[in-house]
């Protein structure tokens, strides 16, 4: 058994390098293709990721990352003082990813966020570290009963300033996974200063956002020359004209 995973791992890995890989049946995730692609045509990806709980838990980009670590560039925010915790040790021995223990928001630096009490995770599922928000009642939607929620301060910051702060010129990717603020950071973004070549964004119809703001979003990708794939969770827009040879 564990000569054909180690088999198996090897495998994925060689054929990752030709920008394709190795899934099973029914198991194709659309973020990762455009990823291995973009990977193969550029040499490097560099991404900006919000809301990176501990790096690892139902995170979509950590195989990527681990298995690309000296082909991968980027920065990880995390504003839950914990998760952040698990966070940077889980990328200790990755030098090209940094991590920032703050939250993305608009217009304010600092910001209540809703969590799960720690005293509490024990006996909660594994997904409910994950359900972090600034909106107050988005642990119902979760189901989980509000005697296992407390409130925590934490430090945030705009897409805009971080993305001057640390001259973030080229961005390839943009993750994000704020369980419920995703749609307040995309239409906040000016895309004739900054555009990603991909955009993947957590959404739900309508617990996290109505269906309005769900339309002026895909109208806004679309305007700005993006294209969508739609999973059952996320979204991945990525230009029209990424994979064009100049």
């Amino acid at each position: 058994m564990k000569l054909k995973k180690a088999l198996t791992n090897y495998l994925k890995k060689q054929v990752n390098k030709t920008g394709y890989q190795i899934k099973k049946v029914n198991n194709f995730v659309f973020l990762d293709s455009i990823l291995n692609k973009l990977l193969a045509e550029k040499g490097t990806i560099n991404f900006i990721q919000i809301g990176g709980n501990d790096g690892v838990n139902d995170d979509p980009l950590h195989h990527f990352i681990v298995n690309n670590k000296s082909k991968v560039t980027g920065y990880i925010l995390e504003p839950v003082k914990d998760y952040y915790t698990d966070l940077e040790k889980n990328y200790s021995d990755f030098p090209l990813i940094k991590t920032l223990n703050k939250a993305i928001h608009n217009s304010e630096t600092e910001m209540l966020i809703n969590r799960v009490n720690p005293e509490s995770a024990a006996i909660l599922p594994k997904y409910t570290k994950g359900i972090a928000s600034f909106k107050n009642e988005h642990h119902i939607n979760c189901k989980v009963p509000s005697e296992h929620m407390i409130q925590e301060k934490v430090a945030c910051v705009s897409l805009q300033n971080l993305v001057k702060e640390y001259a973030l010129n080229r961005v390839d990717l943009l993750q994000i996974d704020t369980e419920g603020y995703d749609a307040e950071i995309i239409l906040n973004i000016d895309f004739s200063v900054f555009r990603p070549s991909i955009i993947n964004l957590e959404y739900y119809v309508p617990q996290t956002m109505t269906k309005e703001t769900f339309d002026s979003i895909i109208e806004l990708l679309h305007k700005n020359n993006y294209e969508i794939w739609m999973e059952a969770n996320d979204i991945s827009a990525f230009q029209r004209n990424m994979f064009i040879k100049n």
